[in-house]
């Protein structure tokens, strides 16, 4: 697909906030639908008193959803209107706005469905110079940003007002378009990429359960597949016995012990450009001594304790120097010893390390956050407020690396 394709049949949900720039998003609209795109407008309450949703419907060709006002009788915001979206665009995005994305605080339909998007999201803010520069805003950013948004700079408007009346900053109608196509190049990164995904847990005779992780991490592994599938690549999940139904389109093989997951990955896996070990056994694992049944009348049971084979070191071993092994651990970077002398050593790409949510003091903003640490030596940080969002990131942070 040429650049100039990009946007051709994509469908892009874009939202407008109160601000008296608003108007440049009509122009935004009308430049998305020539470039092939489908524009689904969402207006705020406040956004109306500088637009029309009128005027939005004939650029747009499709409906206006418009927040309910006070008197209420509206159409209301659908809680699926984003998953049906490859990319959420907010321009102008207000400071009222950006401080309750910030905050978790916002109850508008508008601040709820950017929030609960799996998609990525592009705010194009738009205030006075003023608040603009403000710390309070400079720090409301910095928290967007870290949650994985995306946030394309405004500028000067171009009339010239001589008054005394401040001039606003804009939308700026190419940089954001841009931003949009840079953000579904990324997307194609992974197109035609064989990828293998590896899921806890496993189970081998009289043990528990073992996952990378607990419950976050164990969905990991299915996360990164579906994601993984929809960016265009071509995926095989190995999944240990769990109740999680595979995503549509990706290839799976069970397993149960980490025998047959030793003797899958080192048969398979040369097949793949890409692993993710995102689901791995445990550290160690009982194992029943054969000599136990032949004593009579037993009343003791004895189990050894092996250490469990690093998978992921193996394979690093094996693989050749155009494939990309990514091993996913919870906590530290170091755990297991893993260095960066070590990922260079054992030949593995990078090592993800998964950090518990962060939760908020009012315990409704939690996220999830982890670390890259590559074996060129340098790292990068992951941080979304869904999980379908952040295991995109983690995606788009490795096709950025090793497939651009």
């Amino acid at each position: 697909m040429t650049n100039k394709d990009l946007l051709k049949d994509i469908i892009i949900t874009l939202g407008v906030c109160g601000a008296s720039t608003a108007y440049k998003s009509v122009n935004l609209v009308e430049q998305l639908r020539h470039l092939g795109a489908k524009v689904r407008v969402v207006l705020s309450d406040e956004a109306r008193k500088y637009v029309t949703p009128l005027t939005f419907e004939r650029v747009s060709g499709e409906d206006v959803i418009v927040e309910p006002s006070a008197s209420g009788g509206e159409r209301v915001v659908q809680s699926s209107l984003t998953n049906e979206s490859d990319v959420t665009v907010i321009a102008p995005a207000s400071f009222s706005f950006i401080g309750k994305l910030a905050s978790g605080l916002g109850t508008e339909p508008l601040t709820e469905l950017v929030s609960s998007s799996n998609n990525p999201v592009v705010l194009a803010p738009s205030m006075n110079r003023n608040l603009y520069s403000s710390e309070t805003l400079r720090s409301y950013l910095n928290q967007i940003k870290e949650s994985g948004f995306h946030i394309v700079e405004p500028k000067t408007w171009e009339l010239e007002v001589k008054s005394d009346q401040e001039v606003p900053l804009t939308i700026v109608i190419n940089k954001i378009i841009s931003k949009v196509k840079d953000i579904l190049k990324e997307d194609q990164l992974l197109e035609n990429k064989r990828i293998l995904v590896t899921s806890g847990p496993t189970r081998d005779l009289f043990s528990q359960p073992s996952f990378t992780g607990g419950a976050t991490t164990r969905s990991l592994g299915y996360s990164l597949s579906q994601q993984a599938r929809q960016m265009g690549g071509e995926v095989t999940l190995v999944s240990g016995p769990t109740e999680q139904i595979p995503p549509t389109g990706v290839g799976v093989v069970w397993t149960r012990s980490i025998e047959e997951l030793d003797e899958l990955l080192t048969a398979e896996f040369s097949e793949y450009d890409l692993i993710l070990m995102a689901g791995v056994a445990s550290d160690w694992y009982p194992e029943l001594n054969p000599n136990t049944f032949k004593k009579e009348k037993t009343k003791r049971l004895d189990l050894d304790i092996p250490e469990t084979p690093d998978l992921t070191r193996k394979l690093g071993r094996l693989k050749d120097e155009k494939q990309v092994l990514i091993e996913f651990r919870t906590g530290s970077e170091d755990q297991k010893g893993r260095t960066r002398e070590s990922l260079a050593e054992n030949d593995i790409d990078a090592l993800f390390s998964l950090l518990r949510e962060k939760e908020g003091e009012d315990g409704t903003r939690d996220l999830f956050a982890g670390t890259f640490l590559f074996k060129s030596g340098d790292g990068g940080k992951v941080q979304a407020q869904t999980g379908t969002r952040f295991s995109r990131e983690i995606l788009r942070k490795i096709g950025q690396k090793y497939f651009r």
